[in-house]
């Protein structure tokens, strides 16, 4: 059977790990490092890893390790909980093969950190609300930002809210099964939180 042994050569293992680490002596020389890793314990074992990786040249901006970090967050799957977050979804077909699929995302704002700028609460809140399908594969994504500027009673009355902050994300896809990864990142505690719904749309 080639058809089920070149599958079963090319699926990725049932079972990974996912290893990262930060170099204490930075060097943005835009050059090849190289990377090594070795298991402790190989008993007939091997490792398939990166042989090295490419510095930037220069520091990244802030904006560019935001996106950095929401990228790494939104391809990862275990789930991250800093920030209380509710994800809820619905959808209605509109026609035979198509249908709105709409991620509702409820977020405590008694979690998040307000900054204070002339008697007026601020922060700013990064939204991004990915699809996968059953295979793994990316479908689609969106992303906003939340700005909030609040003074104490709007604050107050805010933290009273039964529904926290809420937003919505729609998206027009086909039936199937999704992953739907949503991520939040609070801006002045950098905390972030990123958790996985699944959905399925009937045929």
């Amino acid at each position: 059977d080639y058809l089920a042994g070149f599958q079963a050569t090319t699926e990725p293992p049932e079972v990974y790990y996912l290893l990262a680490f930060t170099p204490s002596n930075v060097q943005y020389d835009g050059k090849f490092h190289k990377l090594q890793v070795k298991l402790a314990y190989a008993r007939g074992l091997s490792v398939q890893a990166r042989r090295g990786y490419f510095a930037l040249k220069e520091p990244p901006t802030e904006a560019q390790q935001l996106e950095k970090e929401i990228r790494d967050a939104m391809y990862a799957l275990p789930e991250v909980r800093s920030i209380p977050v509710e994800v809820h979804t619905q959808f209605f077909k509109n026609e035979a093969a198509n249908a709105r699929l709409t991620v509702v995302v409820r977020i405590d704002p008694s979690a998040l950190q307000f900054r204070n700028e002339a008697a007026t609460n601020v922060d700013e809140l990064v939204l991004t609300t990915v699809l996968f399908d059953d295979a793994g594969k990316f479908v689609a994504g969106k992303q906003k930002s939340v700005r909030i500027r609040l003074d104490a009673a709007a604050l107050a009355q805010l933290l009273e809210s039964p529904q926290g902050l809420e937003t919505r994300f729609d998206f027009d896809v086909t039936p199937g099964t999704y992953r739907v990864r949503e991520i939040v990142r609070d801006s002045n505690s950098t905390r972030m939180t990123a958790v996985n719904r699944a959905v399925e749309i009937p045929y």
